[in-house]
């Protein structure tokens, strides 16, 4: 990761003598540069590629040098783990800010910044992971569903995809509710999100979008829609919705809107249910916002 790191600034360097930049002022006191043009796109593309090599090699790093588990105190109220949360994630920002300067980095040239910044290579790095990890399975437990709700809507996953069900995330999405928040679940091929408090599944994202041909009629696809509707959610009635289907090259979408609610937090949009298709019938994306109508 080291040798990586010099061998880009070194072309930066070179960049510098030979190409196109100006220079730019950062903060009161402080100058960068940035480049400009044929020399922008050059070195972009070659950070770009450091960053995704040391991202690579830490993993690697980490996969033979993998730090302990943080130990997290138990507690009996979400209340007492939210206030231990709160310390932890001041705790862990002040680690941040004091490794970027101390720890384990290389300093690389940003060109979107104008200016070398620090990069967690190695035992910093393997650390950082160790305790965002932490940090995270604490975070889902204060502000995620119990256990039992847990359970429900892995079964309510499992019914429509039998196998291994994984809690990846708490979210806020503030383009459906504002005040709410959604639990995210991935399984080997999809992304869930649910509302877990109606465990209802309020998004069906591919994680690979598939590539297909159009082979079915548009009538057809609308039948593959309403039955793929049943499926995931058995108790909405479409005939008492708005359907506003809408198609491009190779995708067709299949939506009805409840114009009867108000719109969601986003300010223009009617609560919805939503599938999107190639031409082959394959899902491209599901989303329910129906539930979630004020």
């Amino acid at each position: 990761m080291r040798q990586a790191a010099t061998d880009y600034n070194s072309l930066v360097d070179d960049e510098k003598k030979t190409g196109v930049y100006e220079a730019s002022n950062l903060v009161p006191g402080k100058q960068g540069f940035r480049f400009m043009g044929n020399s922008y796109s050059k070195i972009s593309a070659k950070f770009d590629e450091l960053i995704s090599r040391i991202e690579d090699l830490n993993k690697r790093y980490a996969a033979l040098s993998p730090a302990s588990p943080l130990p997290i105190p138990t507690f009996t109220s979400k209340a007492d783990g939210q206030v231990y949360l709160n310390t932890l994630l001041e705790t862990d920002t002040t680690w941040i800010m004091n490794e970027l300067v101390h720890g384990t980095i290389v300093v690389v040239y940003d060109p979107d910044e104008g200016d070398p910044v620090p990069e967690l290579i190695g035992d910093s790095y393997v650390t950082e992971q160790a305790q965002e990890i932490e940090v995270n399975k604490l975070r889902m437990w204060v502000q995620g569903p119990s256990a039992a709700a847990i359970q429900q809507d892995i079964q309510l996953i499992q019914r429509i995809e039998p196998g291994n069900v994984d809690l990846t995330d708490v979210t806020s999405l503030p383009f459906y509710r504002n005040d709410l928040s959604l639990t995210q679940y991935n399984t080997s091929s999809r992304t869930y999100i649910v509302y877990s408090e109606a465990h209802v599944i309020i998004e069906i994202i591919p994680n690979q979008i598939p590539q297909g041909v159009t082979s079915l009629s548009t009538d057809e696809l609308e039948v593959k829609a309403r039955a793929l509707i049943a499926l995931y959610d058995p108790g909405v009635d479409l005939s008492k919705l708005t359907p506003v289907p809408g198609s491009k090259t190779g995708t067709y979408f299949f939506r009805w809107e409840n114009r009867t609610k108000p719109v969601l937090d986003d300010g223009m949009s009617y609560p919805f249910i939503q599938v999107g298709l190639n031409g082959d019938g394959e899902l491209l994306n599901y989303y329910n916002t129906l539930p979630l109508a004020r």
